[in-house]
Parts: C-alpha cells; structure tokens; sequence
C-alpha cells in the first residue's frame, strides 16, 4: 500500500472514529453487529504500523480467540485498541533496549480477553487507581482522555477494563468483552 493510500485510509478510519465517539458520548443508539475479535485486533495492529516501524518496537501478536466474536460497534472497540497500543508506544519511545509490545487474545468463561502488554517503564504506582478516568494522564503534557475513552466504549459493550504492571516489568491493559451469544 503507497503512502498516500495509507494517508487516505488513515483519515476515513479517523472520520469513522469521531462518528463512533460521538455515538458513545451522546448515548445515541449504535447498531451492534458481531466482530471477529482476532481479526479486529489484526486490523488495529495495521492501523498503529508505521508507528510501531517508525519506533524500532517489535509487535507481537499471540492471537488465541479463534473465531470468537462480540458484539458491538467495530470501529469504537477498535480505536479503543488503537488507543491502548499508541499508549504502549508512546511508553516504549523512551526505553533501553529491546522494545515489545505484546497484544494478545483468549477466550474464558464466555468472555473475549484481550491484553496490552509492554516492556517499558509500567504505570506510576500512583496513577494506576486513577488512569482509567478523564483527564488523569499517565504522561506529562497528555489530556487524560486515551484511557477514558477506552474504559467508556469498553463498558458501553458490557466489558471491563484493568490496568496494572505486569511482574516482569512494564505497564499491562486488559479488556473483557462479552462473547457474543
């Protein structure tokens, strides 16, 4: 794909974006429709590619869900991951070493998880309680939305949302979703 496809692609997905934002904060009715939660997920990961490139930061996909679906609006749950992955990256920039970031998906107990995990310097102990709320950042200069607005299209589709470090070092996100039934 050439740049100016990509640049095009990019600001129809970002205009469909705003419309799916604008649905969440004003409660209008959305159309539910079944998503493939692997298949979103390799979406999203396109969609942050160039940064992920741009970066030198290794994605690693470990997709387990199978062909398990959810039901909800697409582009909301989507840029939801696009938002928690440009989160990592943002994280990772400014890290030694070998940068990672693992996205992963499984399945259990009638749930789709789907996790965030980097290898860069994890959540301040002190913002973890607050993260998740509008306008508590977890960089300097940032507004504080990116989580937030993951947290309320997450829960609009009946899911949670944790954050937390992962033991081994770096921030850890994770998202459930009710399978669709």
């Amino acid at each position: 794909m050439g740049a100016l496809e990509e640049a095009a692609t990019a600001a129809a997905h970002a205009g469909e974006i705003a419309k799916g934002v604008r649905r969440l904060l004003s409660r209008s009715e959305r159309e539910d429709l079944p998503i493939e939660i692997d298949e979103m997920i390799a979406d999203a990961a396109r969609l942050v590619r160039l940064e992920v490139m741009d970066n030198r930061i290794e994605l690693l996909l470990d997709l387990e869900a199978g062909n398990a679906h959810v039901m909800g609006d697409r582009l909301l749950l989507q840029q939801a991951l696009v938002n928690l992955a440009t989160n990592a990256l943002q994280a990772l920039q400014g890290a030694d070493g070998a940068r990672l970031l693992t996205i992963s998906s499984r399945v259990q107990s009638q749930t789709a998880i789907v996790t965030a995990r980097d290898n860069g310097p994890g959540f301040a102990p002190e913002i973890i309680e607050n993260a998740l709320k509008a306008f508590a950042s977890t960089k300097s200069g940032g507004m504080g939305l990116g989580l937030a607005i993951c947290r309320s299209a997450v829960e609009a589709h009946g899911g949670t949302v944790r954050i937390g470090n992962h033991a081994e070092g770096g921030a850890i996100v994770e998202m459930a979703l009710p399978l669709a039934t």
